[in-house]
């Protein structure tokens, strides 16, 4: 149980130490990629806020293109140096693209985000255009101009940037922060198993004086209870011959002595049944306590057929089944061996196949069922019930002296099914309850 316990608390410990640090690592990653890419963002915002002969600063190198629909480059500016003539043709075709679904001006980028850039949509007035024309021939070129090119054409803006380097950073801090991840969680799961297993000293301590204080006092019971039920024993055997004697005798003296002997009979038979409960119960706790140490009797397991055992106890307990007007079947897989503790395991079948004899009502079958399931072996008893079980019922059943109402007469203390969970955790089995209608089934 305290190993149980010990893997819970260093499981729950380990998750919530691993969770905080994971939001820590990952706070750390987003903050410091989004300060990158605010900072490079923030680059290509004042380029665009500029006029394209305005130099710009920084620690990002900018380029800039103006391009017509067609796709033709009409201006640029900047140094190209980090793009080569590939990633200029992709970049001007995605923003060409873009521009027809985007309003506005955008931000976006290529190769995988090594190469943003900020697009916005320009326009040159037909004064501009006038000017241009006369800049034109001022300089000697000849150049005619319809009526549809004198009109507003649409240009579109480029600044870009390279981002490379800081891609490349980015994608580093999430290695180390990856790798620092891995290695911090090994040490928090080590830690938190270290930390819960001292934490837990003080109550397996606790625990262990528990058990050893219930299985001394068992043992120390069981030997005067056993003098008490010989010499109750012997008592009632010098009572049944006094008895037959008195028999013989009519006077009222003799029938006084007759009834005062009566009395002491029953007070015996009193004393002896007592002294049987009070024994079974020392020995249901002495049982339990050996259990519950069930590492220290691995070297008792042997291979055997658990298909032969579980026949030989259903065999054992048909005909107490019949004479109580119940009826027992059984379908069982044949050649079905683990291993395990004879003794043990029969005790367990005959809990679970006596606690449906006790509690089933009259005229009702109890069906017993074996099957492998993989590597496991599945082991079912179902049984009818005088009333329907809850779930908070069924979870109760496994607890140590626990009763139903109905039950409380019949002479038990509650610890049948407490042993019977024993038994499967020392065969590292489970054990499980399950209601449905007037039926319980255990498997």
């Amino acid at each position: 149980m305290i190993g149980q316990l010990q893997k819970k608390l260093s499981f729950l410990l380990s998750a919530v130490s691993i969770c905080f640090l994971l939001l820590i690592l990952l706070f750390l990653f987003f903050y410091n990629r989004n300060s990158l890419y605010m900072g490079m963002k923030n680059a290509l915002t004042n380029a665009m806020a500029q006029p394209m002969d305005v130099p710009t600063s920084g620690s990002y190198p900018i380029f800039q293109l103006v391009i017509r629909e067609d796709g033709e480059i009409e201006d640029r500016t900047g140094q190209d140096y980090f793009l080569d003539a590939d990633v200029k043709k992709k970049l001007i075709q995605k923003a060409l693209k873009q521009v027809k679904s985007e309003k506005g001006s955008f931000f976006s980028s290529v190769e995988g985000g090594s190469f943003p850039y900020y697009c916005e949509r320009s326009t040159e007035s037909q004064e501009e255009r006038e000017e241009s024309e006369e800049d034109s021939v001022g300089e000697g070129k000849d150049r005619d101009f319809s009526k549809e090119e004198a009109k507003e054409e649409a240009r579109y803006r480029l600044v870009i940037t390279d981002f490379r380097k800081e891609s490349t950073s980015i994608r580093r801090l999430l290695g180390v922060l990856g790798m620092l991840f891995v290695v911090l969680s090994g040490g928090i799961a080590l830690f938190a198993r270290f930390f819960v297993g001292k934490t837990l000293i003080p109550v397996k301590e606790s625990l262990e004086a528990q058990r050893q204080f219930v299985a001394d006092a068992s043992h120390e019971l069981k030997t005067p209870l056993t003098v008490i039920l010989n010499d109750v024993e012997n008592l009632d055997y010098h009572l049944n011959r006094l008895r037959k004697e008195e028999k013989e005798k009519t006077d009222s003296s003799d029938l006084m002595e007759w009834t005062e002997l009566q009395k002491m009979e029953g007070a015996v038979r009193g004393i002896q049944e007592m002294s049987r409960r009070m024994k079974y119960l020392t020995e249901s706790l002495l049982d339990l306590s050996r259990l519950e140490r069930w590492q220290d009797r691995k070297n008792q397991f042997a291979i055997l057929s658990f298909t032969h055992l579980v026949e030989m106890e259903c065999l054992l307990f048909e005909p107490l089944f019949f004479d109580q007007k119940r009826t027992l079947t059984y379908h069982l897989e044949e050649n079905l061996n683990l291993r395990g503790e004879a003794n043990k395991l029969k005790q367990l079948i005959s809990i679970l196949l006596e606690n449906a004899l006790k509690y089933s009502p009259p005229q009702t079958e109890t069906e017993v069922s074996m099957e492998k399931r993989g590597k496991d072996i599945r082991l079912q008893i179902s049984n009818a019930t005088e009333n329907e079980f809850r779930k908070e019922e069924l979870e109760k059943l496994w607890r140590r002296f626990f009763r139903m109402e109905e039950s409380r007469t019949d002479g038990g203390y509650g610890l049948g099914l407490s042993i019977a969970k024993e038994i499967v955790k020392m065969h590292q089995g489970e054990i499980s309850a399950e209601g449905s209608g007037k039926r319980i089934t255990f498997t």
